[in-house]
């Protein structure tokens, strides 16, 4: 049987302290869940993020706005993008806190948890060659075009990815200040940078 229904999640609104790393946290979960097959952000407001009589956001309230805000410029894309077809992942030198990660105690890279068995194949056509992020694999249900979704594995610190393509293609990444596409260089690598707990969309040519 053939499954395509989208799964939607609400933002954590608490995952951290407020104001004080709690918005790494809920945009890093929500950005990993997008890689993994997410497709729709939902919050409501009420006490937990607000001040009832001011009708004022607390500092949880904040930080689950400024996750809204940073998602929603790519609002229009991601519910066109089908469910990740596989889901690949680096090995991680650093956890999501940004603490540095104990090597394998059999000498085997370290994944992230419940990223096990996420490797990326040899014989895979995108190959990392640096940074730690999980990439899930669509295409966009309006024209089957090849799109990718990388998310940093880490939510306190940037990652500066380099990408090699085993095929001729013309990547474009989502330029969220723009909210259109561009293209992404290529000489032997593609290269970009996930801020903090960030991403990036590629749609391919």
């Amino acid at each position: 049987a053939k499954y395509d229904n989208r799964v939607a999640r609400y933002v954590e609104t608490d995952g951290g302290r407020a104001e004080a790393g709690n918005y790494n946290r809920a945009l890093f979960i929500q950005n990993t869940s997008i890689a993994c097959g997410l497709r729709g952000v939902m919050w409501f407001i009420g006490s937990r993020i607000m001040n009832m009589e001011t009708r004022q956001f607390n500092g949880s309230g904040k930080d689950a706005a400024r996750v809204n805000a940073w998602i929603e410029p790519m609002w229009t894309e991601i519910p066109k993008l089908g469910l990740p077809c596989a889901i690949y992942a680096t090995p991680i030198t650093r956890d999501f806190n940004n603490n540095p990660v104990a090597p394998g105690a059999d000498g085997k890279p370290v994944m992230a948890p419940g990223l096990a068995g996420h490797e990326f194949p040899a014989d895979f056509w995108i190959q990392p060659v640096s940074g730690e992020f999980v990439m899930g694999v669509s295409k966009y249900a309006d024209s089957a075009a090849d799109a990718v979704y990388l998310a940093n594995l880490n939510a306190y610190a940037e990652q500066k990815v380099q990408l090699k393509f085993g095929k001729a293609c013309k990547p474009l990444l989502f330029d969220r200040a723009t909210r259109t596409y561009r293209e992404l260089p290529v000489a032997k690598v593609a290269s970009l940078t996930l801020e903090p707990a960030g991403s990036a969309l590629i749609r391919f040519q």
